[in-house]
Parts: structure tokens; C-alpha cells; sequence
């Protein structure tokens, strides 16, 4: 069964902590953004097909709590309460889907168009790929030793990144409906590329 939504008193200590500068920093955003460590199992997992629904946002961002199955606030959150959807895609390419600050450091790097992730040995590769695809447009993909998946725009890694990290395959199992095999924690990062392989924006497309 789906782990369920943090409790009210939970979400308050969560904010608490995020307020009070507590978390992980994040190299590629330059700031503490509360993303747990790789192996560290996350407490919520969103479930799209139940959790998804109509919030006082109309335009994106869209919800990180949302994102990661914790958000209580429900139809009076200011943010949007679904997958990143083609529209999403105009979004400025100095923020992410979550509308956090993008950084010129790493993978993930706003100088670049870098929307691939990689999966460390994932118990079936196919079932992880097949999740992925109800993210996003998945354009290609790799199964070799790890699962590298493409996504068709940068804001659906986004997205994987914060909805998958951590998570436990018997949850992402029961929710999706595929065979994941073994147990254990989804271990996802961004693909590392050569930002010198692939175009860059133009800087007036940052604004």
C-alpha cells in the first residue's frame, strides 16, 4: 500500500526546518533544498492517480510537496497539483518546474538542455522505464548496467527526480501496477554529460 500524506503537525515541523536553514544543500540549485541524501528512504510517496487535483493555481510552478506525496494544504495550496504537462514547457529556463532557482553548476545547469536521468541497478529496468513514461515523454533511453532515460523536456526530470528519489520499489509497485522485483530505494541522480556536447541558450532565453 501507498505510504500516505505527512500529517499537518508533520508538514509544520518540515516547514520548520526548511525556515530554519535545516537540510541538504543542493550543490546544482545552490541551496538547501530538503532533497535526502542517496539512500535515505523518504516518509511520503505521491500516488498521481489519487493525489492529483484542482488547487487556487492555474499556471505552474507546480507543488514540490505535491511532488513528493506530503503537501496537506490540499485546494487551497497556491501551487499546481499535477504531472508537468506541455504547456509546463515554456516555463523560463532560470527556474525549474518547481519554480526553485536554477543553477550554471552541474547536470542540471541552466546553460544547458540536460534532461536525462540515470537509475543505479534498478530491479527491473523495464518496470522503472515504464513508471518514467507516465511522467513524461520519454524521446530515448539506455539499458545497459544502469537505466539512463531521456526525457523530451528538462522540467519532467525535474519532476522524476523529486517523485522517485528515495522511494521504495514495493510503493512505486503497488501504486503503477508494474514488476519491480526486489525490494529496496530507488537510487536516481541526473545523467552527467558534457555541457559542451549540446547547445546552449542564449542568455536573453534566461529571462
Amino acid at each position: 500500500m501507498a505510504k500516505s500524506c505527512c500529517p499537518t503537525n508533520q508538514q509544520s515541523k518540515i516547514g520548520a526546518e526548511s525556515a530554519t536553514g535545516a537540510g541538504v544543500y543542493n550543490l546544482f540549485y545552490d541551496s538547501i533544498s530538503g532533497r535526502p541524501t542517496r539512500g535515505v528512504e523518504r516518509e511520503t510517496c505521491l500516488n498521481p492517480f489519487k493525489d492529483s487535483s484542482t488547487t487556487k493555481a492555474t499556471v505552474p510552478p507546480v507543488c514540490l510537496d505535491y511532488a513528493r506525496g506530503r503537501c496537506s494544504r490540499g485546494a487551497t495550496c497556491r501551487r499546481l497539483h499535477r504531472l508537468p504537462a506541455v504547456q509546463d514547457e515554456e516555463l523560463p529556463h532560470s527556474v525549474d518546474i518547481f519554480g526553485r532557482q536554477r543553477s550554471a553548476l552541474g547536470p542540471a545547469s541552466f546553460l544547458g538542455r540536460n534532461s536525462s536521468i540515470v537509475f543505479e541497478k534498478p530491479a527491473n529496468q523495464q518496470g522503472m522505464l515504464a513508471i518514467c513514461k507516465h511522467i513524461g515523454p520519454v524521446t530515448e533511453y539506455s539499458l545497459v548496467t544502469t537505466l539512463v532515460v531521456h526525457f523530451k523536456h528538462r522540467i519532467y526530470a525535474e519532476f522524476a527526480l523529486e517523485a522517485l528519489c528515495g522511494q521504495r520499489l514495493s510503493t512505486l509497485n503497488a501504486i503503477y501496477n508494474v514488476s519491480l522485483f526486489k525490494d529496496g530505494l530507488v537510487d536516481v541522480s541526473w545523467a552527467h554529460i558534457n555541457l559542451g556536447d549540446i547547445p546552449c541558450e542564449s542568455v536573453l532565453d534566461l529571462y
